[in-house]
């Protein structure tokens, strides 16, 4: 996880998700997005151009949908080596990693992508940002159950309302809608179960926590709301957590 004041030798985060929304651009076309990319060059030089399928949806009582023709234009650029991915379409601009070191590396890669946006569409404001972290946790041990050294009791504890010894789960996993003051999160935890819809055989558990808002920002409230919203997600890991986690992971100081 983000660390503001632990610092680890390690972290289970499988995925980072960055993305705000803003309404369709009109001039959106490949003469802006060469020079959107020229802004981001040093920190995304490879590009992979793709366009992504319209979805047809049907009528009546078959409400099937199928990919056919041709939808929005979408440039992604990629770091070289291959662990983060921005990503720009007329309507929204996502960051993905799939390593993570710490948001002191995270953030000045936002801040750029979100300064170049607005630079080349100055018109432009969100409607709808987020940042989501997603932590998988895989470890060696026996018992795919038993998490009292590394995960906070209370995300847990409905585990022990089946005897899973003659009732053995397939999943278990929770989700909260928590309506904070000036902003919305979704968190996501429990056991995924790679193995589903066999039963859990494996140890591993996921905490993945999503804040996002749909107030209407410009550029320099997008990033405030950023820290606002790491700030957040890194105390709430660190409720969700117990020291066996902490020592599993590398606790290198106190800050």
């Amino acid at each position: 996880m983000p660390e503001e004041k632990n610092h680890y030798e390690k972290n289970h985060l499988s995925q980072v998700i960055f993305r705000v929304d803003f309404p369709t651009i009109s001039e959106f076309n490949t003469t802006k997005l060469k020079e959107f990319q020229k802004l981001i060059n040093t920190e995304f030089p490879i590009l992979q151009e793709q366009k992504t399928p319209r979805i047809n949806f049907g009528l009546g009582e078959n409400q099937n949908f199928e990919a056919k023709g041709i939808g929005n234009l979408v440039w992604i650029f990629v770091s070289r080596d291959n662990t983060v991915k921005a990503s720009i379409e007329n309507n929204n601009l996502t960051l993905e990693l799939t390593k993570y070191i710490s948001f002191e590396e995270l953030f000045p890669k936002i801040e750029l992508i979100v300064n170049s946006l607005f630079k080349i569409f100055p018109e432009t404001i969100s409607t709808r940002l987020g940042l989501r972290y997603i932590n998988e946790i895989n470890l060696d041990e026996d018992n795919p159950y038993d998490w009292s050294n590394y995960i906070n009791e209370n995300l847990i504890r409905g585990i022990s309302f089946f005897d899973t010894t003659t009732s053995p789960l397939s999943k278990y996993i929770s989700l909260l809608q928590v309506k904070e003051e000036n902003f919305d999160l979704t968190f996501k935890f429990g056991i995924p179960n790679s193995f589903f819809p066999g039963k859990i055989i494996k140890k591993e558990f996921v905490l993945d926590y999503d804040c996002y808002t749909t107030d209407t920002l410009e550029k320099e409230n997008i990033l405030v709301k950023v820290k606002e919203f790491n700030e957040k997600i890194t105390s709430l890991f660190e409720l969700s957590i117990e020291q066996g986690l902490r020592d599993e992971m590398g606790l290198k100081s106190n800050v």
